[in-house]
């Protein structure tokens, strides 16, 4: 938090964002071995970047914490290259609630 994140390119799975800008003092490697599953909306560190995964999916990042936003619009992107992303700490009341207006959105929109 506290930091802006450049947003490098979208990568590895449909609108996983691979973000620049990482504080050097919570740089940390990659894992070992990948986990089979990632939970959606989670936020990783890897080397020096910042990765948000939009989709339920495998991967190697260390995890601290998790977005709860679509990154993938139905019609649009939601976040392209060059855009700014800010995490900001939220409850876990708030992210539930916040998961539940995303989701009454997406439901509307379709």
């Amino acid at each position: 938090c506290r930091n802006e994140y450049l947003v490098y390119m979208l990568g590895f799975v449909p609108g996983f964002l691979y973000l620049g800008g990482l504080n050097e003092q919570i740089k940390i490697p990659r894992k070992s071995s990948p986990r089979l599953k990632i939970p959606k909306g989670a936020v990783g560190l890897a080397d020096n970047q910042t990765g948000v995964y939009p989709l339920e999916t495998p991967g190697g990042w260390q995890l601290i914490g998790n977005a709860p936003v679509e990154l993938i619009g139905v019609n649009t992107a939601v976040v392209e290259m060059g855009d700014y992303l800010e995490f900001f700490p939220i409850t876990k009341k708030q992210h539930a609630s916040y998961s539940k207006q995303i989701e009454r959105i997406l439901v509307n929109e379709n």
